[in-house]
């Protein structure tokens, strides 16, 4: 098994008594964390796009919106290609993803506001371009008594509408089957009633 953007390697420890496991993240430090967590599997740093292998996985994963911080949908059509080839004959690829219409409507939800440890946490998600996103970070975190000190950090998502992003897996695996968040398949007639949520995509060669 294979994770893309497998950050600080939370989803490959489920399956750590399971199969031999792979992680793939271009975030050194998270991949520190990872290896601490899960020592035997092996994992790479380098930009999930262009990854390329002469092994061949069984099942490759791209969760949490890993996707959608690739700014470029071309990038997206690539690492679709580059993933179906490292898959063995019955390998499958599990991907989700945040569709337009759905960072839209959370551009119009509040900010996130949240205390913890006497600190600040705030999130606001803005839009950028008709399909850029950035999701505005802070943390406010407490000096002493009565001074906080502001650390803050943007953070790029590119979206498509579900319906584009069936398509273009479409080209490159013979079956994608599409799920809602309740984990119920969502047919090819019924794609505009679901561009609002997350979109959650089971492929095979």
């Amino acid at each position: 098994m294979i994770e893309f953007g497998c950050g600080t390697g939370n989803v490959l420890a489920y399956f750590k008594n399971e199969y031999k496991l792979y992680g793939v993240d271009i975030s050194e430090e998270m991949l520190k964390h990872a290896r601490e967590k899960i020592p035997e599997a092996e994992f790479i740093k380098m930009n999930m796009v262009h990854f390329s292998s002469q092994k061949k996985y069984h099942i490759a994963l791209c969760l949490f919106d890993s996707i959608n911080h690739v700014l470029d949908f071309n990038d997206w059509k690539v690492f679709f290609q580059n993933v179906a080839n490292t898959l063995d004959e019955d390998g499958v690829f599990i991907l989700d993803a945040n569709t337009i219409d759905r960072l839209i409507l959370i551009t119009k939800r509040p900010a996130f506001f949240s205390e913890f440890d006497n600190n600040y946490f705030y999130m606001k998600l803005n839009q950028k371009t008709n399909n850029n996103f950035v999701f505005d970070v802070r943390v406010l975190k407490r000096i002493d008594e009565k001074i906080l000190e502001e650390e803050r950090e943007e953070i790029e998502e590119t979206a498509e509408k579900g319906s584009t992003i069936y398509a273009a897996l479409k080209e490159v695996f013979t079956i994608v089957k599409v799920f809602n968040e309740k984990k119920e398949e969502i047919d090819s007639n019924m794609f505009q009633e679901f561009e609002k949520n997350r979109w959650f995509f089971s492929c095979k060669k």
